[in-house]
């Protein structure tokens, strides 16, 4: 049953989000049971997510409450999850002696374990403080005597509530049973963990991390030619990095020269709002033969795409819109959006498309109900790379559009790019 939802939930995950990004796979020791400490951003799809990502059995802790839903009674005793009562939920935490020892028992038998130390899922922009729970779970199984270690996972989203967007998962080096002896108290164990979780994390609230997503593409425009549409993204972590450097800035103690970036960023994303131009295409060239090719290139898969695109939306346009509308009723806050979409998302489109499939059945026969049938998965990932190369390609049309009838516009927005970088560089010439 493990298998079996974990690869439905393998589509969920890939579907809703167009790229996710795992350094430091190689961290992960191959023997030994293993505590991953996470940080909780985005709800049931952290488990989700990391448990979908790792090629062995990954045991799940969750809040106790969910089990009052019958639908996630379910699903986690398949996953064999872990639950633990929290005193936010008015719960007595004494039921949790019971299930740290199940843990224990599992880390001994060189399971891997997930747990949040956080204890819930927030968009604070910090990262809360820990509960004592992961540190007194990795006393504990310090102790034994087979191999041991804790891993912390730092979860990145650039845009978590929205469809297609990314997510940089990044696995720190693990923490090894000597480390956790030599320390005095459950509070240092606990503090060792937000330390390495603070390196590989980046807490900020959803607002600014959008915010500081497009300086930092902008101050990682290169110069020359735009990546060509279809080619393979540059990494995110290099943009994390410097969305990490850019909030740094902001403690700078010369005010005057922060006050000054500032206002250059601001007029800076006003000019190329207003036109549409993206902030990795600000140098995209002018060049009339370029934009040639590139119309001859995208009207060739428009062509060979737009059929089996066409089909694969007819399929999956009413599933989608009644998650669509469903999302917006059940979704709370950005925290649970993706978890809805997810959870929401799967059982409408199975149940959709059982029905499409029985109707093929019913009026045209067997032959054309297992063609049907069989050729479901091309159409439907046919659609969602149409989707996202159609999007890609009108952002690009706009871009370019923007830029050659607007030469004045477009001399002045690189100008302000050269002054808005030197005005970084001088910012962190003067950092401690």
């Amino acid at each position: 049953m493990y298998r079996i939802i974990k690869f439905f939930w393998s589509l969920g995950v890939s579907v809703f989000f167009r790229r996710i990004e795992v350094i430091g796979r190689e961290n992960i020791p191959s023997k030994g049971g293993i505590l991953f400490v996470s940080n909780h951003l985005n709800a049931f799809v952290d488990g989700i997510l990391l448990m979908t990502l790792m090629d062995f059995p990954l045991r799940v802790t969750a809040k106790a409450t969910l089990k009052k839903n019958p639908v996630f009674r379910f699903l986690l005793n398949s996953i064999h999850a872990v639950t633990l009562q929290r005193a936010e939920d008015g719960e007595s935490q004494s039921g949790n002696i019971g299930a740290l020892d199940e843990v224990d028992i599992a880390l001994k038998n060189g399971e891997r374990v997930l747990i949040f130390p956080e204890g819930f899922s927030h968009s604070e922009g910090i990262l809360r403080p820990f509960k004592k729970g992961a540190a007194r779970i990795a006393e504990k199984s310090a102790d034994n005597s087979g191999p041991f270690f804790v891993i912390p996972v730092g979860l990145i989203y650039l845009e978590k509530d929205r469809f297609r967007s990314e997510v940089l998962v990044h696995i720190g080096k693990p923490i090894t049973k000597n480390e956790l002896l030599s320390l005095p108290n459950t509070e240092s164990r606990s503090q060792l963990f937000r330390e390495r979780m603070e390196s590989l994390a980046l807490p900020l609230p959803p607002r600014e991390l959008r915010e500081m997503t497009w300086l930092a593409k902008v101050f990682l425009a290169s110069d020359s030619t735009p990546p060509r549409l279809g080619e393979r993204r540059a990494p995110l972590l290099p943009l994390v990095e410097e969305i990490r450097q850019l909030h740094a800035l902001k403690f700078s103690s010369d005010r005057d020269i922060l006050q000054n970036l500032e206002g250059k960023a601001r007029a800076l994303h006003q000019s190329i709002s207003l036109g549409g131009l993206r902030p990795d295409e600000i140098f995209l060239p002018i060049a009339r033969w370029r934009a040639v090719v590139f119309g001859i290139r995208e009207l060739e898969i428009f062509l060979i795409a737009v059929l089996p695109a066409f089909w694969g939306w007819i399929q999956a346009a009413p599933s989608y819109f009644l998650t669509k509308l469903l999302l917006g009723k059940t979704a709370r806050d950005e925290d649970h959006v993706a978890t809805h979409a997810i959870f929401l998302g799967l059982p409408i489109f199975a149940i959709f498309l059982v029905l499409q499939s029985l109707g093929i059945f019913v009026l045209f026969g067997k032959f054309w109900g297992l063609f049907y049938i069989l050729t479901l998965p091309y159409f439907l990932s046919v659609a969602v790379f149409a989707r996202d190369r159609f999007q890609e390609c009108i952002c690009r049309i706009r871009s370019f559009a923007f830029l050659l009838s607007r030469s004045k516009e477009r001399d002045k927005v690189r100008a302000m790019v050269s002054d808005l970088r030197k005005a970084a560089k001088e910012l962190r010439a003067v950092q401690p």
